[in-house]
């Protein structure tokens, strides 16, 4: 009589899904920390209210992502179930780690002074790292659970979820530093 073999988990997937949220988390935050963050143009999502809470008050983004993310991951565990896991809590980890890694300790000096050539670069890493993320199975959290949430009981589709909660952040952001080039820019950002 043969026994029915076990189902593990392919180590080799596992460990390069793992990576893609790890090199997708530093790609990203990078792109935040490095060219957004310095110009104040807030990207939408936990990123773009980390960005207008350090510049009013000085706070670390990645701790500020945290503070957020913690919570929000709860309420997602509780109106979403646990499909979260353990590689949505390695995304949001790794995320915040990272970003206040290039702007708290390593301090890493904006590599130039035209916010167009900021926009562009901040942007396209932040949406390749967050490919990344989201290719190894991860989420770094952010507005992904309340637009999942809203999508859920509303009806909407998520992408109109995540434009909502977006444009509700970068319109934050932009009465908050009162200049509308701020919000375009957070708009080409997104």
């Amino acid at each position: 009589q043969k026994f029915p073999k076990l189902l593990l988990p392919d180590w080799k997937t596992v460990l390069r899904d793992y990576a893609f949220i790890g090199v997708g988390a530093a790609v990203g935050s990078f792109g935040l920390v490095v060219f957004l963050v310095p110009f104040r143009i807030a990207p939408g999502g936990v990123g773009g209210l980390a960005t207008v809470l350090n510049h009013l008050w000085g706070v670390p983004v990645g701790v500020t992502m945290l503070a957020f993310n913690v919570p929000l991951f709860l309420i997602g565990l509780k109106f979403l179930g646990g499909g979260f896991g353990l590689r949505t809590i390695v995304g949001i980890v790794l995320y915040s780690l990272f970003a206040d890694l290039y702007g708290e300790i390593l301090r890493i000096p904006v590599p130039t002074d035209d916010i167009i050539m900021a926009l562009v670069y901040g942007a396209v890493l932040l949406g390749a790292g967050l490919g990344l993320v989201l290719r190894g199975g991860g989420s770094t959290g952010g507005t992904d659970i309340p637009a999942r949430i809203l999508s859920r009981y509303t009806g909407l589709s998520t992408g109109v979820s995540f434009l909502f909660f977006d444009t509700a952040i970068i319109a934050f952001a932009g009465a908050v530093f009162g200049e509308i080039d701020l919000v375009l820019y957070g708009f080409l950002a997104l």
